[in-house]
C-alpha cells in the first residue's frame, strides 16, 4: 500500500492554503456584513416604536408592542425560515386577526419555499389568482374551509396589497405579518403597510361572519 504524502509541489500546497483561507475569510465577512445589517435594523425599529408610540415588550430584546387603528401590533426581530436558510433574522410585523382561521392555515411566500419541500407538503391550493398563485403558498389541514377564505373577493383584494418585492406578506398562527428582507422603511410607509395588514385581517374576519377589530397581538 502506498503511503499518502502532502503534494510534492508546493504550489500546490500553497494554493490549498490559500483557498481554505479565502474560505474563513468569506464567511467571517458575511458573519460581519449580518451582524452590521441587524444592527442598523435595530435602530431603526427602536426609532420607529417612538415615532409611532410603541412600547418595548418585556419579553423580548429587540420587540415592540403598539397599535395602530385599534388592532395590537407586534414589531420586532424575528428568524424565518428562507429557501435553503433557516432561522433568517429579518425586521416583521404582525397583527393578530383575533378570530379563529381554519386550522393550521398559512399563506407563505412562494420565494421562501423550496420546490421539493413544496412537493412532500399536505393540504396545498391555489388560488386560482395569478398574482396571488405567483406570490404566496397556501395550505392548509382544511382545505375546503380555506379555500373558502381565499376566494372571498375582500380577502383577495387585500391579500393582493399586501406586500411586494422585498417587503414579504404571510399569514400564519391567526396573524397577518410583513417581513423586510433589505431595509426597514421609514415611519410614514410603515403606517401604510399597517394599514394593509389590518384590510387583510378585517377582511378574513368579515368572511369568517366576524367584522369587529382585534385588540391583541403576539409573536
Amino acid at each position: 500500500m502506498r503511503n499518502r504524502t502532502l503534494p510534492s509541489d508546493p504550489a500546490d500546497l500553497t494554493i490549498g492554503v490559500a483557498a481554505f483561507a479565502l474560505i474563513v475569510l468569506v464567511a467571517v465577512l458575511m458573519q460581519w456584513l449580518q451582524s452590521r445589517r441587524e444592527a442598523k435594523w435595530r435602530s431603526a425599529l427602536e426609532v420607529l416604536s417612538e415615532q409611532l408610540g410603541f412600547g418595548r415588550e418585556s419579553e423580548a430584546k429587540d420587540a415592540f408592542v403598539g397599535e395602530h387603528q385599534g388592532w395590537r401590533v407586534w414589531m420586532g426581530l424575528q428568524p424565518h425560515d428562507v429557501g435553503k436558510e433557516s432561522k433568517v433574522l429579518l425586521p416583521t410585523l404582525r397583527l393578530d386577526v383575533l378570530a379563529e382561521l381554519p386550522r393550521d392555515f398559512v399563506a407563505v411566500p412562494r420565494s421562501w419555499t423550496r420546490f421539493l419541500r413544496r412537493a412532500l407538503l399536505r393540504g396545498i391550493f391555489t388560488a386560482r389568482d395569478r398574482e396571488l398563485d405567483k406570490r404566496f403558498i397556501f395550505q392548509c389541514d382544511f382545505v375546503e374551509q380555506a379555500k373558502g377564505l381565499v376566494m372571498d373577493a375582500g380577502v383577495r383584494a387585500a391579500l393582493v396589497r399586501l406586500g411586494d418585492g422585498p417587503v414579504v406578506g404571510f399569514i400564519e398562527k391567526n396573524q397577518v405579518g410583513l417581513a423586510y428582507m433589505k431595509e426597514v422603511p421609514d415611519a410614514a410607509t410603515l403606517r401604510l403597510h399597517l394599514d394593509a395588514m389590518a384590510a387583510v385581517a378585517s377582511a378574513l374576519r368579515t368572511a369568517l361572519g366576524d367584522g369587529r377589530t382585534g385588540r391583541t397581538a403576539s409573536r
